[in-house]
């Protein structure tokens, strides 16, 4: 994300990786010219324009070898200690869609490459065999659009047809690419939390945002996951500082809420306010430059305050009726742990 601002911090000769890196790390090794890598070297050359959104490499992930990783990290064994956590485990890479605040299409890239089913269900049998039975599918969303529902609905199969008993997983998950074959899989195979970034309860503010799904088709799917019989917990994510928000489109997010908790039952969902932040090479950037919030060559990187505040990103009006609404809950928390 920061690859422009780094060439002044750090030593000539530095080679700085934009992406995974894999295929530039495999030709350093093996001695051979990297130019062509998105890539640059401090001192020497300089980011190729846009090189940020060139295509990634299309590698196919197999399967961690946690066996040698064991081998090399002698505290490896550490994070296994206890069986209360989740241990990662990814599906994909990349994101398709436009959400204006998001930085995934950046770091990832816009092409969704699959990971092949039998070598994400190999590392799970690698963690299993390991004790661990909880797994978070680290995806940038596990089903991205619908095209790729059938890529899940393979794996989740191959996981039910893996033998592994007693598994529970979870991901950030769009909900409205759900079917009824799919909820009926996730039940199947132990999914026991999600999360969905609903952000506003306004389709109006959603389209805005460019995210791209329909409101009323995420309440549906929602209903079709609890009939398949999903029972357990929902995180739902939303924000209060996103363009145009407006005190009505606050009361349609809790109405929307509301509707969630008549679903899911309302001691299953989790309401997580986040704040938007400005960050770069995204839409809401864009828009903080043509409206003359931040200034052309601005450093993301820059913990000035004057700087940090324009990118915490709280526009009013609600900005200052929200930092009241902080500054009272952290009195009062204040007050609770003083007392």
């Amino acid at each position: 994300m920061f690859y422009k601002q780094l060439k002044t911090q750090l030593p000539q000769g530095t080679i700085v990786s934009v992406g995974e890196g894999e295929k530039l790390l495999e030709k350093l090794v093996q001695g051979q010219d990297f130019s062509d890598e998105r890539c640059y070297v401090v001192g020497k050359t300089q980011p190729r324009k846009g090189m940020i959104y060139e295509w990634p490499t299309a590698i196919e992930k197999t399967a961690c070898n946690y066996e040698y990783i064991q081998s090399i990290w002698p505290e490896f064994d550490y994070y296994f200690q206890e069986n209360d956590f989740y241990i990662g485990v990814q599906t994909k890479r990349g994101c398709p869609h436009n959400c204006c605040y998001c930085v995934y299409t950046a770091v990832e890239g816009k092409q969704v490459r699959i990971n092949p089913a039998d070598e994400v269900v190999k590392e799970m049998r690698q963690l299993y065999d390991r004790g661990i039975r909880n797994f978070w599918l680290t995806d940038a969303t596990f089903i991205p659009a619908k095209r790729f529902i059938p890529d899940a609905i393979e794996l989740l199969q191959k996981i039910l047809d893996s033998g592994m008993k007693n598994i529970h997983w979870a991901s950030y998950i769009r909900a409205d690419n759900l079917t009824a074959e799919l909820c009926d899989l996730m039940v199947k195979t132990g999914m026991n939390y999600f999360e969905i970034g609903i952000t506003s309860g306004s389709q109006e503010l959603v389209r805005k945002m460019r995210m791209g799904y329909n409101l009323r088709t995420v309440l549906q799917n929602c209903r079709d996951l609890k009939n398949a019989g999903f029972n357990d917990l929902v995180s739902v994510n939303y924000s209060f500082n996103v363009i145009d928000k407006t005190y009505d489109t606050i009361r349609q997010t809790i109405a929307y809420h509301r509707e969630l908790e008549r679903i899911f039952g309302a001691d299953k969902i989790e309401p997580a306010i986040f704040f938007i932040g400005l960050q770069p090479h995204t839409h809401l950037e864009e828009y903080a430059l043509e409206n003359n919030i931040l200034k052309p060559g601005y450093n993301p990187m820059s913990l000035m305050p004057w700087t940090a505040k324009k990118l915490l990103w709280n526009p009013e009006p609600l900005g200052s009726f929200f930092g009241e609404v902080f500054r009272g809950s952290l009195f009062t928390s204040l007050e609770h742990k003083s007392s």
